[in-house]
């Protein structure tokens, strides 16, 4: 039996559900032999709404998921070996992987700030229920709207 190509909701509530709830993408999820391709996901979402619809949801729901991620990554003591050699000579060996977690953390970062730009985006909305917010000036005795 060949990969499924057809839609059915149980399968697209499943992709959505793994997407949901862990940090894997398009790619980690179509490797698994029971799952579609890529192409094929990606056709369900131009042909299905409602797959669209819950798939956009998923993706909004894994920026909160990987946030919580990060959190954890960050209080977390990730030991790692790893042998310094200070300016006097002296081998150290050190136990955090204090780098490696934080490429963790900024790759979670950057992608939550994709996946829901309003909540963990680095931009400032300064609008005012989506119009921008107007200032007043006076210039030359002039008041200038902006």
């Amino acid at each position: 039996m060949g990969r499924p190509t057809e839609y059915t909701k149980e399968l697209g509530d499943e992709i959505c559900e793994i997407i949901a709830t862990s940090n894997k993408g398009l790619s980690s999820i179509c490797k698994d032999e029971r799952m579609p391709c890529r192409a094929t996901i990606h056709n369900w979402l131009k042909s299905n709404e409602t797959f669209l619809d819950n798939y956009t949801r998923a993706k909004q729901d894994q920026a909160d998921f990987l946030v919580d991620e990060m959190l954890e990554i960050a209080d977390t003591c990730r030991p790692g070996i790893k042998t310094v050699t200070k300016p006097t000579g002296e081998e150290v060996t050190e136990g955090d992987m204090i780098e490696r977690s934080k490429l963790m953390v900024d790759t979670r970062k950057f992608i939550a700030s994709k996946l829901k730009p309003k909540k963990y985006g680095q931009h400032l909305d300064v609008t005012s229920g989506g119009l921008p917010v107007k200032q007043t000036f006076v210039v030359n005795g002039k008041e200038i709207e902006f």
